[in-house]
């Protein structure tokens, strides 16, 4: 039979074809994933090529995505070849990665180092023997080399690397390292500055000039980013003193290899200098704008500072902040006048709501109980909200001695003017035990302990037992303090004391104690009173001492005083502070109508400093001047056992108790005032075990009476020792030597002392 329409049963034959083909094809692609088989990788763990292998048992057979796998596991770097065989599988497919491995490297060879030891260069690298070769790692490597020797002024060292192949699958890797010379800064020169010297511009840089220290300080190394950040920091400079149009050129750096040296120039446009012009506020402002422009810094007239702008919008901000606008945006524009040279500000103040306190939340106290914490709070819920109160709490906390940590943070309730304060604290271990031991020249052997529970029952109490012992002095002490009575602003405190100690010419011995209250009077400012009643006995004086005033103490008197004194302390916290001061005024009248045998006043003023600076300000200088002033009223003669001495800890380190001052035929009669003044580094050695190292140099004196007072009459000595900071105080020991040793004395001292007289 002969076909007719040839055309039209070739085109439903093909139509057939592709019909059957794409249903094949279709019936493929439903095929699911049944199982992930790895082959090849000796080294590289396998569960390392599967992390990168999206595929998973399960899917559907994907050609897109096993060549997304295929790529991530040849970028990983370990092999030479990565393929993919497809087969089936239990009624679906079977992926299997066939890897093959990179060769791993054998030794690492460096060579051609000099200046820098090996064990260096090897701290740098990121590819490591026993691993797969890795180009990735090598080159990483190779950079960090470059830096290295940067960082040491060898700016043209050459860095490469050498393959040797062991055999198919191991091969050496040789670093090889070409130093050149070393390269310093020897010049940094500026032109076109006219308003600032090249010695002030210098010191904005990061890049210094090579002098006589710089294998220490490391003074003449140039590397380039640094540079750049100089550029940055010199424009801001600039910019902050009001050369607001200030341009820093590129840096002309000129080199000459022969010398090693590095001449570094620095082009610069200053411009005209700027200053505030008008300034204004826009918005709902809560204040008014009288109130607001005498808190600023910059002012119509003053010198214009990007700096100084950035400081006054945070002061707004907190000043909002104070008066519950918690969320304050304050945002200003400027606008400058070319011709007039100034720039105007305007602030835009978005005060949004007023926010006030919700919950106030505390975790931590497992078990200090909540009053004790709620009690240092100046917000209470629902009252408006207040940063500086906020902030004020805080350090109340950290101050009380209760926490090693304390966390205040605000979140946003779910009603839109609320916010929630949560506080989570850190207790310190409430009960203590502590104890030590050393020797003096004086006291000769020394112990001293003490029991204390800080935070007793979790209300916030305080009581301790502590002795001191040595061959010269016994003494105990147990005392009382509860900050807050019955949790209001005024703290109560007690003490009973007895004391027993053998001076070189009589014995005294006392017993004794007293009660005070204290309170607040201002932020910081504290106002303390104390009654201290005293029975001393002085007995067992030498028949040898020539002194008529030592003797006429012989007997028993008693001491019924009362103690008004004012306290300012804004230290950081109570034991090893490192910021902030302690200054007090004590006085103290004995007698009259308080009773008592012994008639006298005294008055004692005195400041200690904390000023952190230097490694992150973990260095801190402390400075203490102290003066101090007593005598008898009514005629009497200021006892013995209270009048000022000096020598020993607390006092003038390097000499004895009683070394300095006045004599009467060569026995220590003390004085009527005294002065001491005190400078010390402090740094702390071992953080876990709160170990702090010092160096001191201390000076003072004691006069027989307040006409002799001359606080250019000093003895002195240098030292240093070793501090231990304990929940209960502070442990110290020290040794200082005289610097004005007379004819007689020993050339210095050993100290050991407990409580605040080792602070």
């Amino acid at each position: 039979m002969r076909i007719k329409h040839k055309p039209l049963l070739m085109f439903i034959f093909l139509w057939s074809f592709l019909f059957f083909v794409d249903a094949a094809s279709a019936e493929r692609e439903v095929l699911k994933i049944k199982e992930i088989e790895i082959k090849g990788n000796f080294k590289v763990e396998e569960s390392t090529i599967r992390f990168h292998i999206k595929s998973k048992v399960g899917d559907r057979f994907s050609v897109n995505q096993l060549r997304d796998d295929l790529k991530k596991i040849y970028n990983l770097g370990f092999f030479k070849d990565v393929k993919i065989d497809v087969q089936d599988f239990e009624g679906g497919l079977k992926i299997i990665f066939v890897v093959s491995e990179k060769p791993s490297i054998g030794n690492i060879i460096i060579s051609g180092n000099e200046k820098i030891k090996e064990d260096d260069i090897r701290k740098e690298l990121t590819i490591k023997e026993n691993t797969i070769i890795n180009k990735n790692l090598l080159k990483e490597s190779i950079e960090k080399i470059k830096i290295l020797y940067q960082t040491k002024r060898f700016l043209f060292a050459d860095v490469e690397s050498f393959v040797k192949e062991i055999d198919a699958n191991r091969v050496d890797l040789e670093i090889k390292i070409d130093e050149g010379l070393k390269m310093s800064v020897d010049k940094i020169a500026f032109s076109g500055n006219k308003s600032f010297d090249e010695k002030t511009l210098r010191k904005i840089m990061l890049i210094k000039e090579e002098n006589i220290f710089s294998f220490i300080t490391k003074k003449g190394t140039y590397v380039e980013e640094v540079l750049k950040n100089d550029i940055s920091l010199i424009e801001n400079f600039y910019s902050n003193k009001g050369y607001i149009m200030a341009k820093v050129g590129e840096p002309r750096v000129e080199i000459n290899r022969s010398k090693g040296k590095i001449y570094v120039t620095i082009p610069i446009i200053e411009g005209e200098e700027f200053s505030v012009g008008k300034v204004s506020f826009r918005g709902d402002p809560d204040l008014s704008e009288e109130e607001m422009y005498k808190k600023l810094s910059l002012r119509e007239g003053y010198t214009f500072s990007r700096s100084i702008l950035r400081e006054d919008i945070n002061l707004l901000t907190e000043l909002y902040a104070k008066r519950g606008y918690a969320l304050v945006d304050i945002a200003p524009s400027t606008k400058t006048d070319l011709e007039k040279k100034v720039v105007n500000i305007v602030y835009n103040i978005d005060k949004r709501k007023r926010m006030f306190v919700g919950n106030i939340n505390l975790l931590g106290n497992l078990k200090t109980r909540d009053n004790v914490i709620r009690r240092e709070f100046e917000l209470s819920e629902g009252e408006v909200f207040d940063s500086e109160k906020l902030r004020k709490s805080k350090r109340a906390l950290d101050f009380s001695g209760f926490f090693s940590d304390v966390e205040i943070d605000t979140t946003r309730s779910e009603k839109e003017d609320i916010i929630d304060i949560e506080t989570r604290v850190k207790e310190m271990e409430m009960g203590v035990i502590t104890f030590g031991g050393g020797y003096s020249s004086v006291e000769n052997m020394i112990f001293g302990g003490s029991v204390a529970q800080n935070n007793l029952f979790g209300r916030g109490h305080r009581l301790s037992f502590a002795t001191y012992l040595s061959s010269v002095t016994t003494q105990f002490k147990i005392n009382f303090e509860n900050p807050a009575l019955f949790d209001s602003s005024i703290g109560f405190n007690s003490n009973l004391f007895n004391l027993k100690r053998d001076y070189l010419y009589f014995n005294q011995d006392s017993q004794g104690g007293g009660f005070g209250f204290s309170k607040e009077l201002r932020e910081n400012v504290t106002g303390t009173i104390h009654y201290r009643l005293e029975d001393v006995e002085v007995s067992n004086i030498d028949p040898g001492i020539t002194s008529s005033y030592i003797r006429s103490q012989e007997g028993t008197t008693m001491t019924s005083s009362i103690m008004p004194g004012i306290v300012r302390d804004t230290r950081d916290r109570r034991f090893a502070p490192t910021r902030g001061s302690r200054t007090f005024l004590s006085t103290e009248f004995a007698g009259g109508p308080l009773g008592g045998n012994n008639e006298f006043y005294r008055a004692i003023v005195g400041t200690r400093k904390y000023i952190p600076f230097w490694k992150k300000k973990r260095l801190v200088f402390a400075q203490k001047v102290e003066g101090g002033f007593a005598n008898g009223l009514g005629g009497e003669d200021l006892p013995i056992f209270e009048r000022f001495f000096a020598g020993g800890s607390g006092t003038i380190r390097g000499f004895t108790y009683n070394e300095v001052g006045p004599q009467e035929g060569g026995e220590a009669v003390g004085g009527d005032s005294r002065f001491l003044w005190s400078s010390e580094v402090r740094y702390p050695l071992v953080d876990v075990m709160n170990i702090t190292g010092i160096g001191f140099l201390d000076a003072g004196n004691v006069y027989s009476d307040i006409d002799d007072f001359d606080p250019f009459n000093l003895r002195s000595a240098i030292g240093a020792g070793i501090r231990l900071f304990t929940p209960v105080g502070p442990m110290g020991f020290e040794y200082g030597i005289k610097l004005d040793q007379k004819p007689g004395e020993s050339p210095g001292e050993f100290h050991f002392k407990m409580g605040a007289g080792a602070l």
